[in-house]
């Protein structure tokens, strides 16, 4: 299943020529996941940080830019879980302007104890919600 949402581009993400400065676009990757856990998961990071002491930790992340972003473009991500286990999630996501693709991103995240940064599994509730390599939700 592809879940998706829009942001816009605001002067901050841009350069002098209002192109997206590049670095801008991972900033939105982790707003646009933040959501993502809190809206359509139920489990916010707020919530995951102070109730149970959990974090969610970018393991790794590769982008392919594709075309420029300009000041005042509407963007959709979408975001699809392309795979899971016990503690990581893995994450394919793709940024366009109507339609016309500005980059894609694979991401892997980690589910983390706080306290010993280590790995740990997700909570019941979510990975619960996953069958055929995370690809319900």
């Amino acid at each position: 299943m592809i879940w998706s949402t829009m942001r816009r581009v605001e002067y901050r993400h841009c350069d002098p020529a209002g192109i997206v400065y590049y670095p801008r676009y991972f900033e939105m990757l982790h707003s646009v996941v933040e959501e993502f856990f809190r809206d359509h998961l139920g489990y916010a990071y707020g919530d995951m940080h102070r109730q149970a002491g959990r974090d969610v930790t970018q393991a790794r992340i590769k982008v392919d830019f594709i075309a420029a972003g300009s000041f005042e473009d509407e963007l959709e991500f979408a975001l699809e879980i392309s795979g899971m286990t016990a503690s990581d999630m893995a994450l394919e996501i793709t940024c366009a302007k109507s339609g016309q693709p500005r980059f894609k991103a694979s991401a892997t995240l980690v589910h983390t104890d706080i306290a010993t940064r280590a790995p740990c599994p997700w909570p019941s509730e979510i990975s619960a919600r996953f069958t055929d390599g995370g690809n319900h939700v």
